[in-house]
């Protein structure tokens, strides 16, 4: 795969359609940065025209061949991408579910330790008997 620092050098191939970063981020259901990070790794080949990053058809689906999702038949191609759709909203989710857990765990315990404190200040303090 081409690095992203040698895109000068990459001749975009001829009567094909280019597509935006963002939209193969939106056909891949992941974000744009990741899109970029793709390209910064040399694993989706891009080009910088102006300001803007784009692909084409071909390198989009050398990619998605690279992945292993073109390997089905043309009409069960829209199902893969759906399928890596899925697989990385869940691999998000559990992401975060790690990182939330931990400060549940803490809250929980700062939360019986207040209680713990609450219940010693609302005991009745003894009375001197005279």
């Amino acid at each position: 795969m081409i690095c992203w620092q040698n895109t000068n050098k990459m001749q975009l191939p001829e009567n094909d359609n280019l597509i935006a970063l963002v939209d193969v981020a939106k056909k891949l259901g992941t974000s744009r940065d990741y899109v970029n990070v793709l390209v910064r790794r040399g694993k989706l080949k891009a080009k910088k025209i102006g300001r803007n990053w784009v692909t084409t058809k071909e390198w989009l689906n050398e990619y998605l061949a690279s992945r292993g999702v073109l390997s089905a038949p043309a009409s069960d191609r829209s199902f893969e991408l759906e399928k890596l759709k899925l697989l990385y909203t869940h691999e998000e989710n559990l992401k975060r579910i790690d990182n939330e857990v931990p400060l549940r765990v803490v809250e929980k315990e700062e939360k019986v330790e207040i209680a713990k404190i609450n219940t010693v200040f609302a005991r009745p303090v003894p009375q001197a008997v005279a």
